[in-house]
């Protein structure tokens, strides 16, 4: 059964080499690649054109007043690997209905 064969939280955050995220994120992560070539970003500052990104998220409460929206400085590919489906809601910038997409086993 999946629940059964699960691992830890603790194990990821070891195998990946995870640090807990510095921000306002509640979650561990870790840049394998960060690419050399820089480009301006929309908040003007230099950027790299591409990185890829492991990010842990723990289990959170429900969305609440202490949820953080953000806005992504670059585009962003989500990749589901393992774990409890992961719920992603979008605002978009010029108005419009809040979409909510769920990432994970079906």
């Amino acid at each position: 059964m999946w629940s059964e064969q699960r691992k830890p939280a603790s194990y990821w955050i070891e195998h990946l080499d995870l640090v807990e995220h510095p921000g306002d994120e509640d979650g561990y992560f870790n840049v394998p690649f960060e690419d050399a070539f820089k480009v301006r970003g929309i908040m003007d500052q230099d950027r790299s054109a591409a990185s890829i990104a492991y990010f842990l998220q723990k289990r959170a409460d429900f969305v609440n007043p202490k949820t953080m929206f953000f806005k992504c400085q670059s585009t962003e590919m989500i990749f589901y690997h393992y774990g409890d489906p992961l719920t992603i809601y979008l605002l978009p910038e010029y108005g419009g209905e809040l979409e909510k997409i769920v990432v994970g086993l079906d």
